[in-house]
């Protein structure tokens, strides 16, 4: 019987922890759900709502802090698996209590992309795979050893992403490998034909965080590069977003339209084209994106119901901003003038 304690959160965590219960042959001793953000929080929900109806003791924290440690130690498991994502740092006496250490699939093929965001930075950069590698967590950014058999074999999992897909249809995926992933990690843990080998720190790269403020649109950019910039934060990211007579809106699924018109005369990002069914043509740096779907304050709309005229061109300019700040200020020194009060 392997017994682990299982750390992890986000709808990443779910599928994994969801299929350990229907195994015999592990035990989860202890877990700990991560929140995470305000939109996540409804996995950490699932996730205590699987542990309670299986009675397994739970916490749900932030951090691994010092009561969590001093709980581990107590177990004494053979491994603490990372299932789903873990955002904050993670003690070094995590690593020593368990035999196998905290081991957890990466969103890399490391030591490539180490950091954050690496299936949405996969399809940013245009790889035609994703590919993901279990590691064993050390002190460093994702410098730990990589998982393999004992014929050193790496726990290495791909999927193809040139193609036409969004972040969802990827996750959605990706979900069955996910599980493979972590099934086949407990089989060798319990087979005890695990090995680790050492990652290669001069083929490593990096990535940076990506957050919301990231996601705007430069229409100079060519077609294919505004296309995988949008689908690679598409829901459930916050999305790719522009700009229409200075209101933000958010494109949640585009494509690049098949034998589009030659444009001699180009500004990138106007609006070229919009179609009966809703659709919108904008024109890129070397062709046009096709949008499909669009959120505008909170609400999923067709892009012809918000983007209305082809006069008008995309992203945020400053001179009509403040243009219309300083004709909101007259406005309301009119009304102060003639009603002594502004309402």
């Amino acid at each position: 019987m392997l017994n682990i304690v299982f750390a992890g959160g986000t709808y990443r965590a779910i599928n994994p922890f969801r299929s350990f219960l229907k195994r015999d042959d592990l035990k989860i001793q202890f877990a700990v759900f991560m929140p995470g953000y305000d939109d996540e929080i409804k996995y950490c929900n699932e996730l205590a709502e699987l542990a309670e109806a299986h009675s397994i003791e739970y916490i749900v924290s932030e951090g691994i802090t010092s009561d969590i440690i001093r709980k581990i130690e107590s177990i004494q498991p053979d491994v603490i698996i990372g299932g789903g994502v873990w955002r904050s740092m993670v003690p070094s006496e995590c690593f020593k209590i368990p035999k196998y250490g905290w081991i957890g699939l990466h969103n890399s093929g490391l030591p490539e992309y180490r950091g954050w965001a690496g299936i949405n930075w996969y399809i940013l950069n245009g790889e035609k795979e994703f590919v993901t590698r279990m590691v064993q967590t050390d002190e460093g950014l994702d410098s730990g050893p990589l998982v393999a058999d004992e014929k050193g074999n790496l726990l290495e999992y791909r999927l193809d992403i040139d193609n036409e897909d969004h972040l969802s249809d990827i996750i959605e995926q990706f979900n069955p490998i996910l599980v493979k992933a972590y099934n086949d990690l407990i089989d060798l843990l319990i087979a005890k034909k695990i090995k680790f080998i050492e990652q290669d720190d001069s083929m490593a790269s990096y990535t940076c965080h990506r957050g919301p403020d990231d996601g705007e649109i430069d229409w100079s950019w060519s077609a294919k590069d505004i296309f995988n910039f949008i689908r690679a934060q598409a829901p459930p990211c916050p999305g790719a977003f522009s700009f229409y007579k200075n209101q933000k809106f958010i494109i949640t699924r585009a494509i690049i339209p098949e034998n589009c018109d030659i444009y001699v005369g180009r500004i990138t990002g106007k609006v070229v084209k919009r179609h009966p069914s809703g659709e919108v043509d904008i024109l890129t740096g070397d062709g046009s994106i096709r949008l499909f779907e669009i959120i505008v304050d909170g609400n999923q709309t067709k892009p012809g119901n918000f983007l209305n005229s082809i006069r008008q061109s995309l992203g945020y300019n400053p001179r009509k901003a403040i243009a219309a700040l300083e004709e909101r200020i007259r406005d309301l020194e009119n009304k102060l003038s003639t009603e002594g009060n502004i309402s």
